[in-house]
């Protein structure tokens, strides 16, 4: 019989306890083995993610394997700087002194991580929290069973068999019983919100790495047929089950019907055909997603859906909630001021995309429409760096990571001063005066 989750909390909180996670060189030897096993498991990863969601080795390779070794090869590079000590300029008050922020470990993390993207978002939060320091539970999705069989391989060999659990909602729930210092969750905005509320009894720090449809802004400044390939880039990957995938496009009313027509030619050149659509597109991950997808069409669109594109309205069916799917709505506009009016009945996105070539569009889109981060000229790429944060704000989450910001991320910034003995500041204390307060007004 397996360990129970309690036992396996008990065991990573005494092992925090023991510092044996703090030292660098634990961190560096951690990160080296992770990469070193995730190479030799390569086809074993490949073969996962085919097996749970029919991903093509390349389009695996692009959007999960090959980010992950990019992170961990970040950390590899930056971690002793990232460790070190920041020094901090004292205030006149707080003279004569040193002042350094350090960054430490939180401790125990619960990372919760989904189907869709199972290997990716499921270890570059585990490389945040181990460079930083930390011990944690891997809970991965029990709908992308192969992939968290592998995971559990993986984790095991690097680490131990209690970094990780498997399982469904009730193993979810048991975790977040348990009193983590640290949880990180990737999912819907539903559960996101059960993961807050739940986090909130024992007043554990949360990042949420949520959704939200994302939009995709077209004017009649761009070229149409490049935006056509770029747009399907990012609603293609993953059969548009990503949490940044295009949601849906408004285009300027002027070149709407153009850019519908490009799109249809471009998927045609890209998906040439059925046998080709189920040998290299990701298919929908089981029939239970599916019969959401099927509620908006009355009929069956198949595990291997085609990509369906259809000109409509902001009342549409398809503008309630994320389509995650693909499926790809076009809705024209006529000014720009029109845009801000529609935001205001939407939640802020995860992503938002713009083609154009007006650099007054483009301005005035990023002044006046929030989201977690923004592609201009091209889709998705605004995340898949190292060097830059990753994150959503309001509905689509919050707090961040990828490289230093993972770091951060799963680090308590510290302040610590350490104070002269030969000399003070006497007027702090009582008993006060006016002389004393008058003295104080000029320090502080």
């Amino acid at each position: 019989m397996g360990k129970s989750i309690q036992e396996k909390f008990d065991n990573i909180t005494t092992e925090f306890k023991t510092g044996k996670t703090k030292p660098y060189e634990y961190r560096l030897e951690k990160l080296k083995l992770l990469k070193k096993t995730i190479l030799e498991y390569e086809d074993k990863i490949m073969k996962a993610l085919y097996d749970d969601l029919n991903k093509p080795r390349m389009e695996s390779y692009m959007s999960e394997y090959k980010l992950v070794i990019d992170e961990i090869d970040y950390m590899l590079k930056h971690l002793k700087k990232l460790m070190k000590d920041r020094k901090i300029r004292p205030l006149l008050a707080q003279m004569p002194s040193k002042i350094r922020l350090r960054y430490e470990p939180y401790g125990k993390v619960l990372i919760i991580s989904p189907w869709n993207y199972p290997f990716f978002l499921s270890l570059n939060p585990v490389i945040g929290a181990v460079a930083a320091g930390n011990t944690f539970i891997l809970k991965p999705s029990n709908y992308s069973v192969n992939t968290s069989d592998v995971l559990e391989e993986i984790i095991t060999k690097v680490f131990s068999k209690d970094y990780i659990v498997l399982g469904s909602r009730v193993e979810n729930k048991a975790l977040l019983d348990l009193k983590f210092d640290y949880i990180f969750f990737t999912g819907s905005v539903k559960v996101g919100k059960v993961v807050m509320k739940k986090a909130s009894e024992n007043l554990i720090p949360v990042t949420l790495e949520l959704g939200g449809k994302s939009p995709c802004f077209v004017d009649r400044t761009a070229d149409l047929e490049k935006s056509a390939e770029r747009i399907l880039f990012g609603k293609l990957m993953n059969a548009g089950q990503t949490c940044v995938a295009v949601d849906y496009v408004l285009a300027d009313k002027s070149i709407i019907d153009d850019l519908i027509i490009k799109l249809k030619e471009k998927y045609k050149e890209m998906i040439p055909n059925e046998d080709y659509r189920r040998k290299y597109m990701p298919r929908i991950i089981d029939e239970k997603h599916l019969q959401r997808i099927n509620s908006y069409f009355d009929k069956d669109m198949g595990l291997y859906m085609d990509l369906y594109i259809e000109k409509t309205t902001l009342d549409s069916k398809f503008m309630k909630d994320e389509l995650f799917s693909p499926i790809l709505p076009v809705i024209p506009f006529e000014r720009k001021e029109d845009l801000i009016e529609i935001f205001d009945d939407y939640k802020k996105p995860l992503s938002m995309y713009i083609f154009s070539k007006d650099d007054e569009f483009i301005d005035y889109l990023l002044d006046n429409v929030q989201s977690g981060g923004v592609s201009i000229n091209d889709t998705l790429f605004h995340m898949m760096s190292p060097r830059a944060p990753f994150g959503g704000v309001g509905n689509s989450g919050m707090g961040n990571y990828h490289g230093k910001f993972s770091f951060k991320t799963f680090s308590h910034e510290r302040t610590i001063l350490k104070k002269w003995w030969d000399f003070d500041i006497r007027s702090k204390y009582h008993p006060y005066n006016q002389k004393k307060f008058d003295s104080i007004k000029k320090l502080m």
